[in-house]
């Protein structure tokens, strides 16, 4: 019942229970003192109960009091200085320089990668198309002509080209060659055999691109060329050795 006093002086319940209260308070000597002493508590607000206005100019004068005592403080007062020092720009200048050793050095790794990745796929390609060019020639990959003047590896490239197995001289670009700047001039086997004699080491050196091809083996003293026998694995393509190649060789 006395949770409900304070609601009941200041007229907040509800009527039923207003009416409730009011019937305790008349019953119980100790509630009516109670009510009387929340009255008398109550009565102490009501001086403040109506809004008072702030006395004119009071926001103006109290700015202008706190302009006066605030103090700006220099910088160059203070001792801090304005430009760049000396030790500043070699503060500035070893960041930089250690940034760019973890930096630098990671994005030519990312490069490095990124060309040993084109390097497989390039691989990849080609021993699809070698596959693919057995299948049509009795299981036997492109013959080396060992007994003509073009009796070098290389002429798988220009035999790939021009048979259809290969769509272009692009992927006889190793990524990480000097080749890798263009794409190569070709020869086709027509030019090959027109050739002048001496003409014909550009061309041997040309037509193969930036790849290795697999000779083949001599047995009993004659040429066996390499021959499709369906394993998973054939060593039959690598890079081209040179100094100029940085992807390693990939089978």
């Amino acid at each position: 019942m006395r949770e409900d006093l304070i609601g009941y002086v200041l007229n907040a319940l509800e009527p039923a229970d207003h009416a409730r209260v009011e019937e305790a308070v008349a019953r119980d000597a100790q509630l009516q003192r109670d009510v009387r002493k929340l009255r008398a508590f109550l009565e102490l607000l009501e001086c403040d109960r109506d809004f008072e206005s702030p006395p004119p100019g009071l926001a103006e004068r109290t700015c202008k009091l706190v302009a006066r005592r605030v103090t700006i403080y220099d910088d160059r007062r203070l001792g801090v200085p304005t430009r760049w020092r000396v030790l500043d720009l070699m503060v500035a200048a070893g960041i930089l320089a250690a940034a760019s050793m973890l930096f630098f050095p990671a994005v030519a790794q990312s490069r490095f990668r990124a060309r040993v990745t084109a390097c497989q796929g390039n691989l990849r390609v080609l021993g699809q198309a070698l596959a693919s060019y057995s299948q049509f020639h009795d299981g036997f990959f492109p013959v080396i002509p060992v007994a003509s003047d073009l009796g070098a590896a290389g002429i798988y490239g220009p035999t790939l080209l021009e048979l259809g197995f290969l769509d272009s001289p692009r992927w006889l670009v190793c990524p990480g060659g000097g080749s890798a700047q263009g794409l190569p001039r070709v020869p086709t086997l027509g030019e090959l055999r027109r050739a002048a004699p001496e003409a014909v080491p550009e061309l041997r050196r040309r037509m193969g691109g930036g790849y290795a091809y697999g000779l083949g083996y001599i047995q009993d003293g004659s040429y066996c060329c390499l021959r499709n026998e369906g394993r998973p694995c054939v060593p039959i393509m690598a890079d081209a050795p040179g100094d100029s190649l940085d992807c390693g060789s990939a089978n």
